[in-house]
């Protein structure tokens, strides 16, 4: 019998232009595009850090938890990567964001635009809450409440990417296949004059399924407003 052995490699930390969780970039740009996250800036919330957009945040935490994510600090992840996911909001940015939700509550069921039918409808937002007390305790357990309804707002994006944007067997795997397979691929990413391009490796069987998503993500309707 020959045991197979993995190629021999040379390991450095100098590499150019390599974006990880490329794939993640699809459920932001599907939340903009379906009007998700303006719904988030616009349901209430106030802030005291006037420099990130509340519903900014909500969406990338809802997108961290899609990919998998399971604690605030995994943000880093997105954070890393500021030439695909822009300025993501530091840890306690977040936690400021979870803890002043306004009264209005989260728009954790949203319609996602003109002819997309609307987000799923197995669930309904919990009633709005307040922290009227400032005390830490109760502040934690508010901010943990809303995690976990951002954490279903990721599973609906997800669920929505698979049904307006995937074909064959990626349009109706557990969330773990897409995850695998598309979420978390690495890309080159790589800048002209005009425009900023990812470039997916060609040898990867589910190249040609992200492109094409990203692809369709371009022809959605905007929502109007």
């Amino acid at each position: 019998m020959v045991t197979a052995l993995c190629p021999k490699i040379v390991v450095s930390a100098d590499g150019r232009g390599v974006v990880g969780h490329a794939g993640a970039r699809l459920l932001a740009d599907l939340a903009d595009a379906t009007g998700l996250t303006p719904g988030f800036s616009d349901a209430g919330l106030r802030v005291r850090d006037a420099g990130h957009d509340p519903g900014r945040v909500a969406v990338d935490l809802a997108v961290l938890l899609a990919d998998g994510g399971a604690t605030i600090s995994d943000l880093a992840v997105l954070r890393n990567e500021p030439d695909l996911f822009g300025a993501v909001a530091s840890d306690p940015t977040v936690w400021r964001v979870l803890s002043n939700v306004g009264e209005s509550g989260w728009p954790v069921c949203v319609t996602p635009g003109p002819g997309h039918g609307n987000w799923p409808g197995r669930r309904r937002p919990r009633p709005a809450r307040v922290c009227p007390s400032r005390r830490r305790q109760d502040c934690q357990s508010l901010v943990w409440s809303w995690i976990w309804e951002l954490a279903l707002t990721g599973i609906d994006l997800l669920a929505w990417t698979q049904h307006l944007l995937l074909d064959g067997e990626l349009a109706v795997a557990e969330p773990k296949k897409p995850r695998y397979r598309l979420l978390r691929v690495a890309t080159r990413l790589t800048r002209t004059a005009r425009q900023t391009r990812l470039r997916i490796a060609g040898t990867w069987p589910w190249a040609t399924d992200l492109a094409t998503a990203f692809t369709r993500l371009t022809a959605l309707l905007r929502p109007i407003g």
